[in-house]
């Protein structure tokens, strides 16, 4: 799969992955709070894609 457009975040390519990271005005969630992010992509994945969020 190949992300054609992103917003709310940051992106790079790092091998087989995609890295995302915040952009700086969404870099801290306060309790209770939210963010928000989307992609669009072109291409085929397997079953499933795996988000991880740290």
């Amino acid at each position: 799969m190949k992300i054609d457009a992103i917003w709310n975040v940051n992106l790079k390519e790092s091998g087989d992955y995609y890295v995302i990271t915040p952009v700086e005005w969404n870099a801290s969630i306060g309790n209770g709070g939210s963010v928000e992010f989307g992609f669009n992509g072109a291409g085929s994945v397997s079953n499933n894609i795996t988000i991880e969020i740290e």
